[in-house]
């Protein structure tokens, strides 16, 4: 069964540093919002969305 997604690349605040990580395509949306507010782990400082690419 093949799964479809979105694979995205965040940059952080530490230079040379990205985030890659998969999310729903229905949730993908959702999910930028959420790490561009409040980053990928609490009490963290926000990230910035660089792209994204189904698969």
């Amino acid at each position: 069964m093949e799964k479809a997604g979105i694979v995205y690349l965040m940059k952080t605040v530490i230079k040379g540093v990205y985030k890659i990580g998969i999310s729903d395509v229905s949730n993908f949306e959702g999910r930028m919002r959420h790490l561009e507010n409040n980053g990928s782990r609490r009490n963290h400082v926000p990230e910035k969305r660089n792209g994204g690419i189904g698969i």
